[in-house]
């Protein structure tokens, strides 16, 4: 019997879950979807205990249903450094599940405790995501500035 709910980091035979997720969350954000080359680099990356980049996926009854990815950020403002989630998603078969809701939880409770403090952002049409996130914390007045450099 297959446990409901399992939140743990990816194991180095997952790859083609984790490509086949983002590949939807990329899909469904209406953004470009990063190159094959990219996605290995972040699964090495998040595979590589010095490196900063860090994720969980949770699977629901044996199948990965979503991901948080994050990164300990050094901090100028405190002697500790700030957690960026740079991504949580739950695929579109698994929501209403409270999912979401599980990967915050599990992060702010394992990892919050060593940083400053916890940010993340989402698109302004995201309805969904930002009811999420209006329970774990407020909006700030912060305005994100972008430059894309070209190389």
């Amino acid at each position: 019997m297959t446990t409901a709910n399992i939140i743990r980091t990816f194991r180095d035979t997952e790859f083609a879950d984790w490509r086949r997720a983002f590949d939807v969350y990329y899909e469904e954000g209406k953004v470009p979807t990063p190159s094959l080359k990219l996605t290995r680099k972040n699964w090495r990356d998040i595979h590589d205990r010095s490196h900063q980049l860090k994720a969980y996926g949770i699977w629901h009854k044996g199948e990965l249903a979503g991901f948080i990815v994050w990164a300990s950020v050094s901090n100028p403002h405190d002697l500790r450094p700030f957690l960026y989630i740079s991504d949580l998603y739950i695929l579109p078969e698994f929501r209403r599940k409270q999912l979401g809701t599980k990967l915050l939880k599990h992060v702010f409770a394992k990892h919050g405790p060593r940083h400053s403090h916890i940010e993340w952002k989402t698109q302004k049409e995201n309805v969904v995501a930002k009811r999420l996130y209006k329970k774990y914390a407020q909006k700030t007045h912060w305005i994100i500035y972008e430059r894309h450099i070209e190389h």
